[in-house]
């Protein structure tokens, strides 16, 4: 009874390394070539020198205007930045902006440090 426990112990083990050994042979150096990306991708020659990207600057938040009355009412200031997109998409980044904001402000001050 013993025995037949170690057999088939050691038949899952063989099925199950044979399984493994396929799928390394078939994704490693047996794939079809149009699964190797890697030789399209284009890198300038080693020592070119390469311009510098143009500057990118997306919609921030700038400042909070607080009720004095209730000041629970706020209006936040937004700078629009370079980005050229629609007002839809405009809002949805402005409102994306604002509940970081609002989310910043529930953190404990326990839990807040500064790396210097």
């Amino acid at each position: 009874m013993r025995y037949l426990k170690v057999v088939n112990h050691f038949i899952w083990r063989k099925i199950t390394a044979s399984v493994v050994i396929s799928a390394f042979l078939l994704t490693s150096g047996i794939a079809p070539a149009r699964y190797a990306n890697a030789q399209e991708f284009y890198l300038p020659q080693p020592g070119l020198r390469i311009g510098l990207s143009p500057a990118f600057d997306p919609p921030s938040l700038k400042g909070v205007k607080i009720d004095p009355v209730n000041p629970l009412l706020m209006d936040f200031i937004l700078d629009r930045g370079n980005s050229r997109v629609s007002s839809d998409q405009l809002v949805l980044d402005s409102t994306r902006l604002v509940k970081y904001f609002l989310a910043a402000l529930t953190v404990p001050e326990k839990d807040l440090w500064v790396t210097h």
